[in-house]
């Protein structure tokens, strides 16, 4: 599979609240951050996001989630591995609830490609993002 079909397939997990699914898409040494606030940072592997990503979806289930990545760069990396920047934004019951800055880090491996690590930050919003650039 080529990066942009398994990029499309990785995000249908996410719009299908396919926690195990996701993970799937991670490599082994998988490391994620996700930034809530200035001061504050969590990190998470393979087994933490699952965990988290579960009881999240758990929570978004029922609200009619829908996820919308807006990709603002999609870079080859070294090698074997492809950079990709953007939103990912949040809609509850059709109206935007929350964006997050994302970039993820991906590597070819075995003819396959896995999530090598990714970054969240979850403190911009659309008010703080109109004020760049």
């Amino acid at each position: 599979m080529d990066f942009m079909e398994t990029l499309q397939a990785y995000r249908l997990k996410w719009q299908a609240l396919d926690a195990a699914g996701i993970v799937a898409c991670c490599a082994p040494g998988y490391q994620g951050s996700y930034a809530h606030s200035l001061e504050t940072v969590d990190t998470s592997t393979r087994a933490s996001a699952l965990a988290g990503w579960e009881a999240a979806f758990a929570q978004l289930r029922p609200l009619g989630c829908r996820w919308e990545f807006e990709d603002l760069a999609i870079r080859p990396l070294g090698g074997s591995g492809m950079l990709v920047i953007g939103w990912l934004r949040l809609h509850l019951g059709g109206r935007l609830a929350g964006e997050t800055y994302r970039m993820e880090v991906w590597r070819e491996a075995d003819g396959s490609w896995q999530l090598l690590r990714d970054h969240q930050e979850y403190n911009v919003g659309p008010a703080t993002r109109r004020g760049i650039g």
